[in-house]
């Protein structure tokens, strides 16, 4: 065997280690990435106000949660209302960047895992209690569809079913 040919065999095995320790390490940083979990909350997960208009407006009270073992960063979801009786409006104290036709564009900068890994951190605020602020111009069941994506490639998708029940306000 030339020496050339030894070169090339020591530099493939050389190659071949590099890689797997690349594809380990991989995946263990893909095991440490963020876990969003989106739901209702359990008790009153609407409340009302009368609005100027002949609709109602109602804010429907969801949690997101970081369950994952790092902080999720810039992450940004979307809700459609799957019907054109319930509107979405547009808030930022709430979260809601933008209100279009049915759907709304949700940020947040920041969600901590939930509970918290490492020192003490000011920013616990997984699980994140949003109340999304919704026009409603006709009761009954409402199919809400959400997805969040974050920085580091978690997401998470799925549908809430929500009744908004008829009310009668002051």
């Amino acid at each position: 065997m030339s020496p050339a040919e030894l070169l090339s065999l020591v530099v493939a095995g050389v190659s071949a280690v590099a890689s797997m320790v690349a594809a380990y390490y991989a995946w263990k940083l893909y095991g440490r990435r963020p876990k969003l979990e989106f739901y209702l909350q359990e008790e009153d997960p609407l409340t009302y106000e009368q609005n100027e208009h002949t609709c109602t407006q109602a804010y429907l009270y969801c949690w997101l949660a970081n369950e994952g073992k790092t902080a999720a960063h810039n992450v940004h979801g979307w809700l459609e209302y799957k019907l054109d009786h319930v509107h979405p409006i547009e808030d930022e104290h709430a979260g809601v960047m933008e209100a279009i036709d049915e759907s709304a564009n949700v940020y947040l900068e920041r969600l901590m895992p939930n509970p918290p890994r490492g020192p003490d951190t000011m920013f616990i605020d997984s699980p994140k209690l949003f109340a999304f602020p919704v026009n409603v111009w006709k009761v009954g069941p409402v199919d809400v569809k959400y997805h969040f994506v974050c920085d580091e490639g978690a997401t998470i998708e799925g549908t809430l079913r929500v009744d908004f029940p008829k009310v009668t306000l002051p």
